[in-house]
């Protein structure tokens, strides 16, 4: 993809993205990702650029020029000790809300519903590339309590 509009539009389909929400992750109005999608703007600026790949796995170098793999590798994994001719596949990302224990404690009544929202809305979100439904939310263990299968600040 060489033009920016092709990279933001994959990213919007790619990450399930309205226009809105892609603005509000880059810290920019709407127009300004309407102009970089529809290629009235052929340049992002870093900051914009910067807050994107931040918050999504997306390569800096190549949402801005193009260049190298759309999406990052993931630095804690370690190489396997041999090589193989198996590649990890990716499939379409899909957000998925952090709530806390007493929002999960009404399985999809209004205040979830509200929450999960809010969560989506507010950042607070890890990003999976499974298959889930989207009644579908994550918890961060708080406390001990649930220890050794589960440490705190798990997710």
């Amino acid at each position: 993809m060489t033009e920016l509009s092709d990279r933001i539009r994959w990213v919007m389909q790619n990450f399930n993205l309205s226009q809105a929400q892609l603005a509000k992750i880059a810290g920019v109005r709407q127009p300004s990702v309407n102009r970089w999608a529809n290629g009235a703007t052929t340049m992002i600026r870093t900051e914009a650029a910067m807050q994107i790949c931040n918050r999504l796995p997306i390569s800096l170098e190549w949402l801005v020029y193009g260049r190298g793999d759309a999406l990052t590798q993931q630095q804690t994994q370690q190489p396997p000790a041999e090589p193989n001719n198996v590649e990890p596949l990716r499939g379409h990302m899909k957000r998925i809300p952090i709530l806390s224990y007493v929002q999960a404690g009404c399985p999809n009544g209004c205040e979830q519903i509200h929450a999960r929202q809010t969560a989506l809305e507010n950042g607070d979100f890890i990003w999976v590339d499974a298959e889930l439904p989207d009644e579908c939310f994550a918890l961060k263990v708080v406390g001990k309590s649930m220890q050794p299968d589960f440490l705190e600040g798990d997710i």
